[in-house]
């Protein structure tokens, strides 16, 4: 029986020679990974998200639930270049990020 393994994923930081967890288990129990990457993902919608945070989100919303590290990323690159800061400008909003105890949305 062959010891080789198809995880139908790219490696968890895309590098090949980055450790990956799922890599990790199946090397424990003797078995070789063979990654293939299947998925491609890409933010959408930006512009119309930046112009929801520019225009007061916290006036319509009551809270953001950001439910994947993909989504994360994109929050935080779009209020990274944002002016959200000044009169009207601010953003009080609370937010949950599974996974995160701690995070600096606006500096």
């Amino acid at each position: 029986m062959s010891t080789d393994v198809i995880l139908f994923k790219s490696r968890e930081d895309g590098t090949p020679s980055s450790s990956d967890p799922y890599e990790d288990s199946f090397k424990g129990c003797g078995y070789t990974s063979c990654f293939v990457p299947v998925l491609q993902h890409a933010a959408v919608n930006q512009e119309e998200f930046e112009r929801l945070l520019l225009d007061g989100p916290q006036d319509r919303f009551g809270a953001v639930i950001i439910t994947s590290g993909r989504a994360a990323e994109i929050w935080l690159h779009s209020t990274a270049g944002l002016e959200l800061s000044g009169p009207g400008k601010s953003l009080c909003m609370y937010v949950n990020i599974p996974g995160v105890t701690r995070l600096d949305l606006i500096s």
